[in-house]
């Protein structure tokens, strides 16, 4: 067998919600593991790709596709895109991008979710580089551009995604060569990674815990659920100075797309 496609990121936008639902198209199987991370963590990949295609058990005429947004971490990862060329020169690739700084808040929100930060916003996203890398989606597709035809990537814009699913999921369909009607009916509800962590019994607590007072509810939010109470927001000045750093980034997927993203520039124009 052979992976024919990749969902590659990016990181904190919505990679899990679009594998959840392509997990559900009857002409795909999907990794038994949402983010393998093989390509860019293994570092004798070829000798143990065995050990890689048992994350997959698929039925005859179905496509195999996995989504491990590590593969866009540069230059965390440098090899990653010709690693998964050496592989299958022939793997269609998906990227889903969203507003870059918007994509930063989201990033630091899990990080400390996860306690791997305890720095103010404004203090760690200059301080460590991986905010900054990761929006980069410029520098992550042009890496991948060195190996892969433009036809073999799917650029995706968050934004659009989630305002038009079933519109996103066509041309997904199209792209990977399978029948639309395969996402008919299907679950479309946003998927997190820390949702997905949750047992069934700790959904239902958090439908009560969402109806206790406001200091159990913030206890709750941050020691069970996994969740903040507010969402981290970067300042005006801050967020003008990353932009600073992204826009070349952001003008070279408008040129990739042949579009304006005028929603990701509103207020710095």
């Amino acid at each position: 067998m052979q992976v024919d496609f990749i969902i590659i990121g990016a990181q904190k936008c919505a990679t899990t919600s679009l594998a959840y639902q392509l997990r559900q198209h009857p002409q795909v199987c999907f990794a038994k593991r949402k983010e393998p991370h093989f390509f860019s963590k293994a570092q004798d990949w070829q000798a143990r790709l065995s050990s890689y295609h048992r994350l997959f058990s698929p039925r005859p005429g179905q496509l195999c596709g996995e989504a491990s947004t590590s593969y866009t971490f540069l230059p965390e990862y440098p090899h990653t895109p010709a690693r998964l060329f050496a592989y299958n020169p022939a793997l269609k690739l998906i990227y889903l991008m969203r507003d870059p700084i918007k994509r930063i808040e989201s990033h630091y929100a899990h990080r400390i979710l996860y306690g791997r930060v305890e720095r103010p916003l404004e203090a760690e996203v200059f301080a460590n580089p991986i905010y900054l890398d990761r929006s980069r989606y410029g520098v992550q597709i042009n890496a991948y551009l060195q190996f892969f035809p433009r036809t073999h990537l799917l650029l995706l814009i968050f934004e659009e995604y989630v305002a038009d699913i079933h519109g996103t999921l066509g041309t997904v369909a199209q792209f990977l060569g399978i029948s639309p009607s395969g996402f008919a009916g299907i679950d479309i509800a946003p998927q997190k990674v820390s949702d997905r962590r949750l047992k069934p019994a700790f959904r239902f607590l958090r439908k009560v815990i969402h109806r206790a007072p406001p200091l159990l509810q913030h206890v709750a939010h941050r020691f069970l659920f996994y969740t903040l109470p507010r969402r981290p927001v970067c300042s005006e000045p801050l967020r003008s100075a990353l932009w600073t750093h992204l826009e070349r980034d952001v003008a070279c997927i408008e040129d990739l797309l042949g579009r304006r993203l005028t929603a990701w520039r509103c207020g710095y124009e």
